[in-house]
């Protein structure tokens, strides 16, 4: 895989307070196998069409679209908190967002505007962004992905839905050049990447007849070809190329919910299924690493639960990384300069955006030094309350915190705080209100807090409506 990679200069700070005080979960952050995972925003709805990218600095960089604002967003980890801006503002624009970022630390995102059927892409060139349409002929710009040749240019995948075909967009410096690549209800799920030649390769999906289709193009002209014609195949799939210029190929098989796997060994398809049980493969997305190892995340849908798989030469190693209530759609995976693992997700239960990395990730500011617990977490006072409620706790070093209310059924009702803390002691208060200012009827809540990588909690107990 090549890593395109770069460092990012922070720009502004999160939104949401500081925090005063704070309630927790007895959940850890820490999932299966080394993993932990964290609230990136929990603003409104949000966390749809995620796409990830790792710079420089081995730090992950996220595009994706929030529902409640209405727009493509960033969000960035600058070494010590959270950083997120709007990028293209607009309700309905930022679907099928595909992120790539170059060896001059600029970004470059291709996405659709749904309202309008373009496609789209903003650039941040180390000072500001910009954006451009690049294609509104009939309905386009869905299932997009962008990948950047040795130049930092862009190129680009989508699907004309007017035309059932790929279309294939680049920029030769001078003005964008757009094609098709192929026809006859094509094009859903394109993923592109480019070999060491600068020339494009794209896994897409035959949606007439759910197969997995693959075009190379060889210097004058596309090369078609079927790689998985056995079912429903296909679907939600990704592509990433190794150190050889072979591609492999993450994708799901839709009528037994298999997560399968393809790679071209230099002569033919190897075909293959990762997992032997559950219905596995939605959302799936592939990096590959430094040793041609494929990494992939993906949905478990039996479980609503976020999977990764890893193909080691022993065959194909699966975990759970988050299985907290309903997680894991609209994942995205890559692979640092270290090989580790980070991937975004939807945690969908909410419309939340969250994040994911391996605790072997070194020098990301991460793990240990940067994820301190709670060193000290009281009970609610008073415990029943009618009216309001407070809880103290201590912190052993300054963190991003986000506070929540939380009822019987997991379901967040009130978020009181989302933003870095300092170190010391801090008290939190509950109105016994919902978000939306409405009083809650009576019954046990749960007081949660966030603190990097740990969570906890307190029950607390409402009697009645919260008078006044």
């Amino acid at each position: 895989m090549r890593l395109r990679v770069t460092s990012f200069s922070p720009r502004r700070s999160p939104s949401g307070p500081c925090l005063g005080a704070l309630a927790c979960l007895a959940i850890a952050s820490i999932s299966h196998a080394g993993w932990q995972y964290e609230s990136v925003e929990s603003d409104g709805s949000t966390g749809e069409h995620t796409s990830i990218a790792i710079d420089s600095a081995n730090r992950p960089h996220i595009v994706y679209y929030n529902n409640t604002e209405g727009g493509l967003k960033h969000a960035y980890w600058d070494g010590a908190i959270w950083h997120r801006e709007m990028v293209d503002a607009g309700d309905n624009v930022g679907w099928w967002t595909s992120l790539a970022i170059d060896a001059d630390d600029h970004l470059h995102v291709s996405y659709q505007d749904f309202p309008n059927s373009a496609l789209e892409y903003a650039r941040w060139d180390g000072t500001a962004w910009s954006t451009q349409t690049i294609d509104s002929d009939g309905y386009v710009g869905d299932y997009t992905s962008i990948a950047l040749d040795s130049d930092g240019q862009p190129h680009i995948s989508y699907r004309n839905e007017s035309n059932g075909a790929l279309k294939y967009a680049h920029w030769d410096g001078a003005v964008w050049q757009i094609e098709f690549v192929d026809d006859g209800g094509v094009g859903a799920w394109s993923s592109i990447a480019l070999d060491e030649q600068d020339r494009p390769r794209i896994a897409y999906c035959d949606y007439t007849s759910n197969d997995l289709k693959y075009a190379a193009w060889d210097g004058s002209a596309w090369q078609v070809e079927t790689v998985d014609s056995d079912g429903a195949v296909g679907l939600w799939l990704s592509m990433d190329l190794d150190e050889s210029d072979r591609p492999h190929i993450s994708y799901c098989d839709g009528d037994v919910y298999d997560l399968r796997y393809a790679y071209w060994n230099g002569s033919s398809w190897d075909l293959e299924t990762a997992n032997t049980s559950g219905f596995m493969g939605w959302f799936s997305s592939i990096a590959v690493d430094s040793s041609n190892r494929p990494h992939v995340s993906c949905w478990d849908l039996s479980n609503n639960d976020l999977i990764y798989a890893r193909r080691d030469p022993g065959g194909w190693q699966i975990e759970t990384v988050h299985s907290t209530l309903d997680v894991g759609n609209w994942t995205s995976i890559a692979v640092d300069s270290n090989d580790d693992p980070h991937i975004s997700y939807e945690y969908n239960y909410y419309g939340d955006l969250y994040y994911a990395y391996n605790e072997a990730t070194s020098g990301l500011g991460f793990g240990q030094e940067s994820a301190p617990s709670i060193a000290m977490l009281g009970t609610p006072t008073p415990n029943p309350f009618r009216s309001s409620t407070s809880l103290d706790f201590r912190l052993e070093a300054a963190a991003v915190v986000r506070v929540e209310i939380v009822d019987v059924n997991g379901r967040r009702v009130r978020t009181l705080a989302d933003g870095l803390t300092s170190a010391g002691d801090h008290e939190v208060r509950w109105d016994g209100r919902d978000d939306g200012g409405r009083e809650l009827v009576g019954g046990v809540y749960f007081m949660r807090v966030q603190a990097n990588g740990s969570a906890e909690s307190r029950a607390v107990v409402l009697t009645g409506a919260a008078s006044r």
